[in-house]
């Protein structure tokens, strides 16, 4: 995929399974969730799923969290992971290569998450790359920016980005669907995160990134 001839100016990175790999803390956050309502922990099955989506959706979709319980075990999984879980988190080796090599290359850059920005802008901080991004697109806490499709939406508004001329790039359905949804060029699936090759060639991805350095390629002519 080459920029200059698709014209492609933006780039929108999701975070949890692309950028990063937070599952320790999310997985642990989400056990402490389901230990306050009495439930038994995660089995391995259940966490191929839950990384990504938005929370509300997990504790509903994915664990059976009946909807007036939702915002208990919300709190308890908070409470952890607000003073704890997030730190549980490591950058992809390679991913700081491919965000300089796009900027170097001219393109803007920004995160779409569905992780609360309370939390995405630390973590960023964190890992020292914030600055690299024009804008860190979030969730709200309050749920009233909770899909992806917002988020990008969200994200377009305050950089100015042409959704035409932006490509998402993430690891699950959900990316590739709200990429799809608030009208973005295209979307480009990594395979290094929590979602498989079905998932994101389903789902509609243009293209599929085993690595760092392949999506780097995909978005360049050349690094």
């Amino acid at each position: 995929m080459d920029n200059r001839s698709t014209g492609i100016e933006n780039v929108l990175f999701d975070l949890d399974g692309t950028l990063s790999d937070n599952s320790e803390g999310i997985i642990e956050g989400l056990n402490r969730a389901m230990k306050s309502l009495g439930q038994p922990p995660l089995d391995e099955e259940a966490v191929h799923r839950v990384i990504g989506p938005p929370l509300h959706d997990v504790m509903v979709e994915q664990l059976g969290v009946p909807e007036e319980l939702v915002e208990e075990a919300i709190v308890a999984y908070r409470s952890y992971y607000s003073t704890e879980g997030l730190h549980r988190n490591r950058l992809y080796p390679g991913i700081i290569d491919v965000l300089d090599a796009l900027r170097s290359e001219g393109l803007r850059l920004a995160v779409a998450t569905s992780k609360p920005e309370v939390f995405a802008v630390p973590i960023l901080e964190r890992f020292g790359i914030a600055d690299r991004f024009e804008a860190i697109g979030a969730a709200s806490l309050d749920n009233s920016r909770r899909e992806k499709s917002q988020v990008i939406r969200h994200v377009s508004r305050s950089t100015g980005f042409d959704p035409v001329r932006t490509v998402m790039v993430g690891d699950r359905s959900h990316d590739i669907d709200g990429a799809r949804l608030a009208g973005l060029g295209c979307s480009i699936g990594v395979l290094w995160g929590f979602g498989d090759r079905e998932e994101l060639e389903r789902a509609g991805a243009a293209r599929l990134a085993a690595s760092p350095a392949e999506l780097a390629r995909l978005l360049l002519v050349s690094i």
